[in-house]
């Protein structure tokens, strides 16, 4: 008698199936080199970032007319590198220096911590008592302030080789078109690179641009703010919030939160609490919700359910630098898959709207 017949698989099927698995454990193997290689990758994409943003402050300052004078590229591109420079170190001196300030004022804040809880429990029952002393027995506010600050001054403590990858690669832009001519095959090869490089550069420095005036508006007024209601550290608070708004709505909580705090914690009357939390909650929710839109309009075309989805992958990679960078890596990997049929789907996933512009700048259709 015969046996049956085991009905073949097709050879198509065969390949898919083999596709997808290279694919998977190719990606499986880039996420942990991602992981396993942070130490080198982050100050390397700070720097890139930091290029970026000097690239774009070269732009503003070309497009100065004083008097019907017009700075020349060279004097444009040191003004940007400077800026760029000394704005990187004073955030890394800033923080250094209020870190062991901050250390020594943290039992202080931490005894007004407990006595704030103690305070709330008696006012709102003693249910609520016990779900509070619970809560407050794991949380060291002084020893959380200071691993904060400590973890911030330590991050920019790697700022020398940073501002070292920005000198070389500021030194070595003039050279990268002829670089590209020479490692692509043929000319149009080369063109279509230098156009997907430059669409990724003009809109990571559209929102480096923006993100870094936004922050710094929202940081002037939370000083201003701060300053005058006598609050401790205001410069430290101001650095915090600066830094904080790179961080898509996440950043705008924490700015808020971080001032907020420190006046509850210092002051013995809720007044400057109020104050800062709503004086300074309104003005950054105007700059949040209308001054950064209006600037920016829709030039990222960047879905904000995947910009929160990146900022959280990105801090697990990489921590709290990683929600920094989330947003700029996140632009350029929609862009590089905007240009590649096969990886067009997930481009259009991580737009806002699905149209997608290609490198020439016109925009492309909805469907992959």
């Amino acid at each position: 008698m015969a046996e049956p017949s085991t009905p073949s698989r097709s050879p198509l099927a065969d390949s898919a199936a083999a596709r997808w698995f290279y694919f998977a454990v190719t990606f499986a193997i880039l996420l942990g080199l991602i992981r396993l290689g942070r130490e080198f990758l982050v100050p390397l994409v700070v720097a890139i970032l930091l290029f970026t943003l000097a690239l774009a402050i070269t732009e503003r300052i070309m497009s100065l007319t004083i008097v019907g004078w017009k700075p020349p590229k060279w004097l444009a591109r040191l003004l940007a590198v400077a800026s760029v420079f000394l704005g990187f170190l004073a955030l890394g001196t800033v923080a250094s220096n209020q870190a062991g300030a901050i250390a020594q004022a943290a039992p202080h804040y931490a005894e007004r911590f407990r006595a704030l809880a103690d305070r709330a429990a008696d006012l709102l029952g003693v249910e609520f008592a016990s779900a509070v002393q619970r809560a407050v027995v794991g949380v060291d506010i002084g020893a959380l302030l200071s691993s904060v600050m400590t973890s911030v001054s330590g991050a920019l403590g790697a700022v020398v080789l940073v501002l070292l990858y920005v000198s070389f690669m500021a030194a070595e832009h003039a050279a990268f078109r002829d670089k590209l001519r020479r490692v692509c095959a043929d000319e149009a090869g080369a063109d279509h690179l230098a156009r997907v490089l430059r669409s990724i550069s003009t809109r990571v420095q559209n929102y480096m641009w923006i993100s870094t005036l936004t922050s710094a508006i929202s940081a002037v007024a939370a000083f201003a703010i701060l300053k005058s209601l006598g609050v401790d550290f205001a410069v430290t608070l101001a650095l915090i919030v600066f830094v904080a708004r790179f961080i898509p709505s996440i950043g705008s909580i924490i700015a808020v939160a971080a001032a907020s705090l420190m006046a509850l914690l210092q002051f013995d009357t809720i007044a400057p609490f109020l104050i800062v939390l709503v004086v300074y909650g309104g003005v950054d929710a105007i700059i949040g919700f209308v001054i950064q839109p209006t600037i920016q309009g829709k030039a990222l075309n960047l879905s904000p359910l995947m910009g929160m989805v990146s900022v959280a992958f990105w801090g697990f990679m990489w921590g709290t630098v990683g929600a920094f960078l989330a947003v700029p890596m996140t632009v350029a990997t929609m862009i590089v898959c905007a240009e590649f049929p096969p990886l067009r789907p997930l481009a259009i996933l991580l737009s806002s709207d699905g149209a997608l512009p290609n490198a020439g700048g016109s925009e492309r259709g909805r469907t992959p």
